[in-house]
């Protein structure tokens, strides 16, 4: 067991007083074993497959994706690899989705975890298999196998010929029994930063399948006033949420999903279903059976950014994902707006936590000066334990966050 020692605390919400506090043991997260009853000689590490990625030109619903899943973790199983079952990975993620972590007795948190935080939780140890649908310069599945943690890159990457008819499910999941190696690297691509607009706006769609006419934004802009009702406050500054629709013959949407870019609060209302009744106003023109399109949903915080620059980053070996969504929290840029720092400086949070990921009473460890970084710093410890987090790590009752901030000079 590592063991990290903290340095000596200031509280502000009352007065300064110094405490030194008890070590802090941290210690690996519990692992789900896996197993490859498919293969008759597994080899290698443990393969965990990731959800497949269906890029913006093609369209796979959940359950699709779902079965593109299983179909890759069986292929992999053929070649001989040693592969986490996928329905042990499934029921993982849809409690943890709830809130509930079933590798740990069912325990209960305050927030949802995304896929990527229960592979980060239980699936660390593990390569992860990769998989993008795209069709640029033919369509194709990609899936490429990631190191586990502190591991060097591997090399290995399975592609297939050319996918017919992209616009069907089946031929996504038939192309997984062909997967073969090679030595291309999967597609990667640019980041999007749209800084500007209004709160919840659509972007531009993307078509697959039998479409014989454009399909123009503008049928979207004019249900997008809608959206405002759908807003979910403390998301972070800007997330993309990645839209899935199905279009009949008469022009209707016959199937929509909305996959969200972050977690909601699991005690508001349905993000997803709200952003999908919006899309559903949308008429389209009648044509061939079998039409789908992606299009994003990006919502932006839109309070008053102030010329701060705020880092945080971890003091602690496996907590990225907690420190992740307090950098993107509504209570962060709160404090920006209403008590920005008018110096550069930096000091460090310790958030204890309970089991579900409650936040107890926020301290202040360093030297916080005094003007309005004093300020700052008591709005931090009055809003940060408003932040929703997933059951805290194993083996950890706080965290240590160190706080970098960097003002703009004219």
């Amino acid at each position: 067991m590592h063991v990290r020692r903290a340095a000596v605390l200031v509280v502000l919400a009352s007065g300064c007083r110094a405490d030194v506090a008890a070590p802090t043991p941290v210690v690996d997260p519990p692992r789900v074993d896996a197993t490859s009853p498919a293969a008759p000689v597994a080899t290698g590490d443990p393969i965990a497959v990731a959800m497949p990625d269906d890029e913006v030109e093609v369209t796979l619903f959940l359950d699709e994706r779902r079965e593109l899943r299983a179909a890759i973790a069986a292929a992999l199983a053929r070649e001989g690899h040693s592969v986490v079952p996928v329905a042990d990975l499934e029921r993982v993620e849809s409690a943890a989705a709830k809130g509930v972590l079933e590798p740990e007795g069912g325990r209960k948190c305050r927030a949802a975890l995304t896929r990527a935080e229960v592979q980060h939780r239980y699936f660390s140890d593990e390569r992860i298999a990769e998989t993008s649908a795209t069709c640029k310069d033919g369509c194709r599945l990609n899936v490429s196998l990631e190191a586990a943690e502190g591991m060097p890159d591997p090399d290995t990457v399975w592609e297939t010929s050319d996918v017919p008819r992209p616009e069907d499910p089946r031929s996504w999941i038939a192309a997984a029994e062909k997967l073969r190696t090679t030595d291309r690297r999967g597609t990667v691509l640019g980041g999007l930063r749209v800084d500007s607009g209004p709160d919840m706006e659509f972007l531009l769609p993307r078509k697959v399948g039998p479409w014989t006419e454009a399909l123009d934004q503008r049928l979207f802009s004019d249900v997008e006033p809608a959206l405002e009702r759908c807003e979910v406050p403390g998301l972070g500054e800007m997330v993309v949420h990645d839209v899935r629709a199905a279009v009949g013959p008469d022009g209707a949407i016959t199937r929509c999903e909305a996959e969200l870019g972050a977690t909601a609060p699991l005690a508001g209302p349905d993000l997803g279903e709200c952003i999908c009744d919006v899309v559903r106003q949308v008429k389209l023109a009648p044509g061939a059976a079998g039409r789908r399109f992606h299009i994003p949903v990006i919502q932006r915080t839109n309070l008053f950014r102030p010329p701060v620059h705020v880092q945080m980053t971890s003091e602690q070996a496996g907590t990225e994902d907690w420190i992740e969504r307090l950098s993107r929290s509504e209570a962060l840029d709160r404090c920006l707006a209403d008590a920005r720092p008018d110096t550069t400086g930096a000091f460090t949070i310790e958030l204890p936590l309970a089991e579900d990921g409650s936040i107890g009473t926020v301290k202040i460890d360093g030297d916080v000066g005094g003007g309005r970084i004093v300020g700052f710093a008591k709005c931090l410890i009055r809003d940060l334990p408003k932040v929703e987090l997933p059951c805290r790590p194993r083996g950890l009752t706080e965290l240590r966050v160190k706080t970098e901030f960097f003002v703009s000079t004219p």
